[in-house]
């Protein structure tokens, strides 16, 4: 069973992209993101190492950890990200070998592995092949803005963490152009899954 890891930076579509692999080919899709979110939640074993680490004050009246608290104050501050990376990412990787073994186990035809943090970790190799979702930065911060109503503060201070699209280039497979609309988007990402999956 083949394994497709897809990146990309914020705002440029990988969600999307991973929605039109799994009703095109039926494929398992494994969102990193939503495991990650998993982490911070009551009873998750990494929830009370982020409360401790980070104060109460990014709880909300339920107790649970407020993302947009917590992400207001470590973007901004590298060094407190990447504390709060060291307590989750661990977590994500367990659990994305035991989905992709289940979906073996299931008989799948392939996985598609979307994460944002693929290629900055060392995980690389769960991956057989890599496709990388782009889109210019105003197309991207336009998007954040209307969906998730992002500041230009807020974008620039995210965009400052990620990879340039000329460093993606040097470590993907395939460089998937996602400026236009969803039917571009899967034209593209059709020839590359003949290309690299059905052609293998």
């Amino acid at each position: 069973m083949k394994v497709i890891g897809l990146v990309g930076g914020v705002g440029c579509g990988k969600s999307t992209a991973a929605a039109i692999l799994e009703k095109a080919y039926g494929a398992r899709v494994i969102i990193a993101d939503k495991i990650g979110h998993l982490a911070m939640e009551k009873g998750c074993e990494t929830y009370q190492q982020i409360v401790t680490l980070f104060g109460e004050e990014i709880l909300n009246d339920e107790g649970q950890i407020d993302r947009k608290r917590l992400g207001d104050i470590v973007f901004p501050q590298p060094d407190k990200l990447a504390v709060l990376n060291g307590i989750i990412h661990p977590f994500v990787w367990r659990t994305v070998k035991e989905q992709i073994n289940a979906a073996e186990e299931a008989g799948c035809a392939f996985v598609v592995l979307e994460s944002a943090i693929l290629l900055e970790s060392s995980e690389k190799g769960l991956c057989d092949v890599i496709f990388a979702v782009t889109a210019d930065k105003e197309v991207r911060f336009e998007r954040l803005r209307a969906s998730r109503g992002y500041t230009r503060e807020k974008f620039e201070a995210i965009m400052a963490q990620q990879l340039s699209e000329k460093e993606l280039k040097k470590q993907v497979d395939v460089l998937i152009s996602n400026n236009g609309d969803e039917e571009a988007l899967e034209k593209q990402l059709k020839e590359a899954v003949d290309k690299f999956i059905l052609e293998v």
